[in-house]
């Protein structure tokens, strides 16, 4: 088995230039991903466990692409280790995770600047509920650590006055029968 002739494709070199020369392809990879990249090819080697990796191709300051492979090695009698595998151009993926890390960064950096509590609330039909969200300002109302809340919402409620239960249950009962606040 060969490599695809895609593979000007996605390398910019010609699959006969990359079989004549592994090198082409590795001065293809960004210098950041190269060490990470051969040393998950040689854990898969010594354990002839399946490669996976991903790590970015093209020159550093340009748009760089991103590549995925799975690989599966088999030692050959001759002592080599050939791999069968595929690598799939995963650039708009990654493109969009790094987006939405960036986005979360940015809004977490706005919640915790907030003089209150941004947070998600679900309730079930059969009347179960949960945090989805807390924001970090919760921690200075509340005086515990979001986390216990996410966790089990029933310690939000236990802080809430025995007198105002009721009100707060019917209101957030309203909310949910006209989706408004």
């Amino acid at each position: 088995m060969g490599i695809s002739s895609r593979c000007a494709e996605v390398w910019g070199i010609s699959a006969e230039s990359a079989i004549a020369d592994v090198n082409q392809w590795w001065r293809q990879v960004h210098p950041d991903d190269v060490q990470s990249l051969r040393n998950a090819l040689l854990r898969s080697a010594r354990s002839l466990t399946v490669w996976t990796a991903e790590w970015r191709i093209g020159p550093v300051a340009q748009p760089q692409k991103w590549l995925q492979v799975s690989a599966q090695p088999q030692a050959c009698d001759s002592g080599d280790i050939v791999w069968d595998g595929l690598i799939l151009d995963i650039t708009e993926r990654k493109t969009a995770e790094i987006a939405l890390r960036q986005s979360e960064t940015r809004f977490q950096r706005l919640a915790s600047n907030l003089p209150g509590v941004l947070y998600g609330y679900r309730l079930c039909p059969e009347g179960s509920d949960a945090f989805t969200y807390i924001s970090s300002g919760f921690a200075d109302l509340y005086g515990f650590a979001p986390e216990r809340a996410l966790a089990d919402s029933s310690v939000v409620w236990d802080c809430v006055h025995p007198d105002d239960v009721e009100a707060l249950q019917l209101s957030i009962a309203q909310s949910q029968h006209t989706l408004q606040a």
